[in-house]
């Protein structure tokens, strides 16, 4: 693009972005599970990244679940978060 000036990511987001979006949906899935629901407090959305990613890594490995795909490593993805909170 533009003498690679811009990048795809200058318009749809970084990784970082998409990182972040993943464990909104994962965090909404999360939630929404009846049998989770009534531990879930009303303001986890206001949690830290990691604190969330956390939740959501715990989650996954209690229902055998494969949430979030893309941060199959916990390692580089509570980097990626600390790297965009700075």
């Amino acid at each position: 693009m533009a003498a690679e000036v811009m990048r795809p990511t200058d318009f749809v987001g970084g990784p970082e972005e998409r990182a972040r979006q993943e464990l909104q949906r994962a965090l909404e899935f999360f939630a929404g599970d009846p049998d989770w629901a009534g531990f879930v407090p009303p303001d986890w959305r206001s949690w830290s990244s990691n604190l969330q990613l956390m939740v959501v890594l715990l989650y996954q490995k209690a229902g055998g679940l494969q949430l979030l795909p893309s941060l199959f490593d916990a390692r580089a993805a509570v980097d990626a978060f600390e790297a965009s909170a700075t």
